[in-house]
């Protein structure tokens, strides 16, 4: 009774003053690109710098967009496609990734493609599938939601707290502190496709898509101190 007396008063109270909270005054996401000119090829080491000290940065929320061309070998008479991506084709593009904080290694994920395949099969169910599909997860024969069968190019991303643990656990802002993410690129591709062929596999574009968050004067001056 004592619980039903209080939810009532509290929906009579209609005269309190609304709360609004302007502590963020925006969010806008920022595209970080590999430090010189990379290739791309196998094994290859990427590295993609953040060199901006004095903003805040929503690491948790980051994810690496790639972009490329998955072209088979051959086709079959009727256009029908020989061969596919393979469930999780994103992470397998890689052989390792690394995050580094202030020039100090703060996680580290080898095999990806096999890292995370364990992890979703554990952890999501298939009401989280619309959204794993654009980290590549679901793909199959039937399943191509990342590729483009008239041009042959692929893109999605791979959310940092897909691939790291610490990425789900912190999920505060970041500020003063210098960031790279690394990237090494897998020695064959062939764990990210499947089919009766062989298939060519070129990486155009990977980058780093941050959101900066900017908070009102007040709290500006608060990190200035």
């Amino acid at each position: 009774m004592a619980l039903t007396l209080a939810s009532s008063i509290e929906k009579c109270d209609v005269f309190d003053e609304p709360i609004f909270d302007n502590s963020i005054v925006s969010l806008h996401e920022h595209t970080y690109k590999p430090y010189g000119s990379p290739s791309y090829k196998n094994s290859d080491e990427i590295r993609i710098p953040v060199h901006f000290q004095d903003l805040i940065l929503d690491i948790s929320e980051s994810y690496i967009y790639i972009e490329g061309k998955f072209t088979p070998s051959q086709i079959a008479a009727d256009g029908h496609i020989k061969c596919n991506l393979s469930n999780n084709a994103l992470a397998f593009l890689f052989e390792e990734i690394r995050y580094e904080m202030g020039g100090e290694q703060i996680a580290v994920v080898r095999k990806p493609g096999i890292t995370t395949s364990m992890k979703t099969m554990l952890s999501f169910g298939a009401s989280q599938l619309p959204v794993l599909l654009t980290y590549g997860w679901g793909l199959g024969e039937d399943h191509q939601d990342i590729l483009d069968d008239t041009t042959h190019v692929f893109s999605g991303r791979l959310p940092l707290k897909y691939l790291m643990g610490f990425a789900e656990d912190y999920t505060k802002g970041l500020i003063n502190v210098k960031q790279e993410l690394i990237l090494i690129l897998a020695r064959t591709f062939k764990n990210c496709y499947v089919g009766d062929v062989e298939a060519n596999i070129v990486i155009d574009k990977i980058e780093w898509k941050i959101r900066h968050i900017v908070p009102e004067d007040r709290l500006k001056l608060n990190y200035a101190q």
